[in-house]
């Protein structure tokens, strides 16, 4: 009787002791913002140079000293939408693929776009998204492409809307907005540098000439048709 007395208490303390006090087994990491103060900061920032790009176009046809100021207002949304639809696409894909992503503004082509301002020819690139984290050709290739092919099915939207625009003022600004959308995708979609056509010919060349077409085609009409 004794001898199940003195085991008793042993077994009771052997099993406070399998009760661990704390949890050592890794905890999983969540993002509590999926986007951080900088990232905003930057995005605002290049958002305003691509909106003074975008205006900069209209100002060149001498509409908007005809249409008013709400003209002025909705084709500053548009530009800015059609840009930042363009680079939350990058992050999307990215961040779906288990990668690190956030836009980052670039000095050199920053100072480029707000030179093309007074320029003839517009360029759109004032920073890009920066991704961290193991990949290949074939995620870049994706991050890369789901930019311009956002900006694609935005300005054909907008392209639909301006053939059926109940007025000027309207078909001014969704047809200026097509004619950015398509010009910004056909823009990065030229394989050089650190556009976004270079990493999607990197991983399918296929893929990007056929969307490369697709862009120089419907540019091509969307000039012959508004202006």
């Amino acid at each position: 009787m004794q001898r199940r007395e003195d085991h008793a208490p042993i077994a009771e303390k052997s099993l406070e002791e399998e009760k661990p006090l704390y949890s050592y087994e890794p905890q999983p990491i969540v993002k509590a913002h999926i986007f951080s103060f900088s990232e905003i900061l930057h995005l605002i920032i290049g958002s305003l140079i691509v909106m003074g790009v975008g205006l900069s176009f209209i100002f060149q046809t001498d509409y908007i000293l005809m249409q008013g100021l709400w003209v002025l207002i909705g084709a500053s949304l548009i530009f800015t939408s059609i840009f930042l639809f363009h680079e939350l696409a990058h992050k999307a894909v990215a961040m779906h693929n288990g990668l690190w992503a956030e836009f980052r503004l670039n000095i050199f082509t920053s100072l480029i776009t707000l030179l093309s301002i007074i320029s003839p020819i517009k360029f759109i690139s004032p920073g890009s998204v920066m991704v961290a984290g193991e990949s290949d050709k074939r995620v870049m290739g994706k991050i890369a492409i789901a930019g311009p092919a956002v900006n694609l099915m935005l300005a054909s939207l907008l392209f639909i809307l301006a053939i059926f625009a109940p007025n000027y003022p309207f078909f001014l600004i969704t047809a200026s907005g097509a004619i950015w959308g398509f010009w910004m995708a056909l823009l990065n979609l030229i394989p050089l540098g650190i556009l976004d056509g270079a990493k999607v010919f990197r991983w399918n060349k296929v893929v990007w000439a056929t969307i490369f077409c697709v862009s120089i085609i419907l540019m091509f009409f969307a000039i012959i048709f508004f202006l």
